[in-house]
């Protein structure tokens, strides 16, 4: 497997080789994701990932084939065989202080990155760009793992190892692990 494709299997423990929109759901509970953004997003994911891994609308998304589902305005750091770009990896981090980065400064390198599939037309654009702060704001929800400190603010951040663990795609397993761990304490 791609580390792409580890990535979102973790919304199929079952290992069934594709994604239901229950599994999405129950992924996404496992995260700590409450429960009114499970009831937009999964079907948000589901229908747009789906509709690019099979080519025809549909909410079944195929891991085998979700390289296929990259989006305008991703970070880059999955090339286009879903492994990792290491030199797009640590751009994300060049000119940021320390080893964390925050949705601001992650989003900031996004959009200076642009639309990375101009072929698919400024609407698909458009909703990319939009995708992926909400993907990115929902990563930092889930797996901040530090802060910085921003004037007297406290922001979220991510540690570089974190969010290397993220794209190589074992740190979903990780997060949902420390939370079932937490709540039995």
């Amino acid at each position: 497997m791609t580390p792409l494709q580890r990535h979102v299997s973790y919304f199929d423990p079952e290992g069934t080789g594709f994604i239901t929109m229950g599994q999405t759901a129950r992924g996404l509970r496992r995260l700590g994701v409450p429960l009114i953004l499970r009831l937009l997003l999964t079907p948000l994911i589901n229908g747009l990932l789906g509709l690019r891994t099979t080519k025809k609308p549909g909410f079944r998304v195929h891991i085998d084939r979700i390289a296929d589902a990259k989006h305008p305005f991703d970070s880059g750091v999955y090339d286009e065989r879903g492994e990792i770009d290491d030199a797009a990896f640590e751009a994300l981090f060049s000119g940021i202080q320390g080893d964390s980065i925050t949705v601001a400064e992650y989003r900031a390198v996004i959009v200076a990155r642009g639309n990375r599939r101009p072929e698919m037309g400024p609407i698909s654009a458009a909703l990319g760009n939009w995708f992926s702060d909400k993907e990115v704001r929902l990563l930092f929800c889930v797996a901040a793992d530090t802060v910085k400190q921003q004037g007297r603010t406290e922001i979220p951040a991510m540690r570089k190892r974190t969010l290397r663990l993220f794209f190589e795609g074992t740190l979903l397993d990780s997060v949902a692990r420390a939370r079932v761990w937490a709540r039995s304490r």
